[in-house]
């Protein structure tokens, strides 16, 4: 058995986004107790070159109590339908951790590389999973978007209402590994679902699934979504509660930017300033800075095009050409 203390972490992703990934691991390490141990298993599509390793393994020497692993998954899941075109295969290696991770571990972590950690991880690492095969937070958006019943009712799902976000788990490996589920699991990887893997954990735990506390998962999404007016505020809190909704607005454990806007292309959005305040420790700045200048060049460039058909390149094309170039870009990331 391991330590109480011991808590596994697996992070999965294609080489790029090893950077957010750096950002992800470091914003754990920072805020989780001296006696607290995280073992990291890093689950990447090819092997990093040796710049990049020897950033990770750097954190174990300047980290206390703390493992890096890597674990290269090379054409896993490759013949299957990415339905998401802003979503890469590595989502789908979560879907392997109790076959990967070793068996003394009955449960472990699971974090998307779009999310930042406030907190010790105890308290999440300890959520009571005897009866449960996965503990999540409620996905609001999949709750009370009402199209979608007809799709989830044809695909198997029963009750939508538990229907959780995978970005942010808890899996219980050890039940997982008892009901031999990893076939089932791959399975329905290949079935195609409109939201991939995320449709597969919930679809094959159906049933058997902890919901968690919205702390553990505050998904940046929402503030646009529903926070800007009463009517989305009430809809939050029929999935939420309120003591649960305004607890993780003010005092979130895990922030998960979950929305195609990511912090490292707008620093303007909800919680964007936490993530570029751990962005700016790691080795990968510089790389987050030109990034982040590249993709609003791209913006001007977009909206240059786009008026320059409009106008037929006449006079006042010229005119808005002047006014677009002349925006002064202030990047606040000294």
């Amino acid at each position: 058995m391991y330590k109480e203390n011991k808590i596994p972490i697996v992070l999965a992703s294609d080489n790029n986004y090893i950077p957010q990934m750096y950002v992800t691991i470091v914003s754990a390490l920072e805020n989780k107790n001296q006696e607290t141990f995280y073992d990291f298993y890093l689950l990447i599509s090819k092997k990093l070159n040796t710049k990049n390793e020897k950033y990770f393994y750097n954190l174990e020497k300047h980290y206390q109590n703390c493992k890096i692993n890597f674990i290269v998954m090379y054409n896993s899941f490759n013949d299957v339908k990415m339905t998401i075109s802003h979503i890469k295969k590595p989502t789908y290696y979560r879907l392997k951790m109790s076959e990967l991770l070793p068996d003394n571990y009955e449960k472990a972590i699971y974090l998307d590389v779009d999310i930042i950690v406030l907190k010790d991880l105890q308290e999440f690492f300890n959520t009571d999973l005897t009866d449960s095969y996965i503990g999540g937070v409620k996905a609001a958006g999949y709750i009370l978007e009402k199209t979608l019943d007809e799709y989830y009712k044809k695909v198997g799902l029963r009750d939508k209402s538990k229907y959780i976000n995978a970005g942010v788990t808890i899996w219980n490996l050890k039940k997982i590994r008892e009901s031999n589920l990893l076939n089932e699991l791959y399975d329905s990887a290949s079935r195609n679902y409109c939201s991939m893997d995320q449709d597969v954990i919930n679809i094959v735990f159906q049933n058997n699934i902890k919901i968690l506390d919205f702390k553990f998962n505050v998904m940046t999404k929402y503030k646009k979504k529903y926070l800007k007016n009463k009517k989305g505020y009430e809809q939050l809190i029929s999935i939420y509660s309120k003591e649960q909704l305004e607890e993780g607005i003010n005092n979130p454990v895990i922030i998960h930017y979950a929305d195609k806007i990511k912090p490292w292309f707008d620093t303007k959005g909800w919680f964007a300033d936490e993530w570029w305040k751990y962005a700016k420790t790691t080795p990968y700045i510089n790389y987050f800075k030109i990034n982040f200048i590249i993709n609003i060049l791209k913006s001007i460039l977009s909206k240059f095009l786009s008026i320059e058909k409009k106008f037929n390149n006449s006079k006042q094309t010229e005119h808005v050409i002047i006014k677009i170039l002349s925006i002064k870009i202030s990047l606040k990331l000294k």
